[in-house]
């Protein structure tokens, strides 16, 4: 055998052995196995995703769960020409895609959630990534679920001018209003954020026509 053969042999073997190591480093990120653990929690403890097969936020949310449909008890609202509601969604007054409901919370979630607040709501406990977080850090994760990558775009006065604007936002909660924003506890702010994207069901107006007694 000549110097290439084994020359080649070696570039095969490292080559290997970062795929290797990439793959093995991928299924034991416990940052990934702590959320797909917290996802199977959110799924297990009465969530349910309603959605549209044709809509984008809805896609989006099975982006942020994962799209394995094990990941979540998702219930269909579109009819197949996606001309109409399917009655189950009707009846339960589905408006907006995607709406989550919850079997021990009244609060009710619409548009993409984030997985801490789905978290949150069931009692799933946060992700590790998120719970060791700084109050300041937070305001980052919070301004890009918000903002997506229109943050990245926007310069670093208009940045801290915002995370001011948020800082106030959430202190408006505070039930301590002395409280400084940095004291703040990282479950505090997601609950804070959890009541500001989620708020009890209200049953749409029933309308009683006049009635003209004689």
């Amino acid at each position: 055998m000549n110097q290439k053969y084994f020359f080649n042999i070696a570039i095969i073997l490292i080559v290997l052995g970062g795929v290797a190591t990439v793959i093995l480093t991928s299924k034991t990120d416990p940052v990934e196995i702590n959320k797909r653990d917290i996802v199977q929690c959110i799924k297990e403890n009465g969530s349910k995703f309603y959605g549209a097969f044709w809509c984008p936020h809805c896609a989006e949310q099975k982006e942020v769960l994962g799209r394995r449909k094990n990941n979540y008890n998702y219930i269909e609202c579109s009819t197949p020409d996606s001309k109409d509601t399917t009655q189950i969604c009707k009846d339960e007054n589905i408006r907006n895609y995607p709406t989550w409901k919850f079997e021990n919370d009244p609060r009710v979630c619409r548009g993409v959630t984030p997985v801490r607040v789905l978290a949150n709501i069931t009692g799933c406990g946060l992700p590790d990534n998120i719970k060791n977080l700084t109050a300041r850090e937070f305001l980052g994760v919070y301004a890009d679920s918000k903002l997506e990558s229109q943050l990245k775009d926007i310069s670093e006065e208009d940045k801290e001018e915002l995370y001011k604007n948020l800082e106030e936002v959430f202190a408006l909660s505070f039930e301590d209003k002395n409280k400084k924003f940095s004291e703040s506890t990282i479950e505090e702010l997601v609950e804070i954020e959890t009541n500001l994207n989620c708020k009890e069901d209200v049953p749409p107006a029933v309308h009683v026509e006049n009635i003209e007694v004689k």
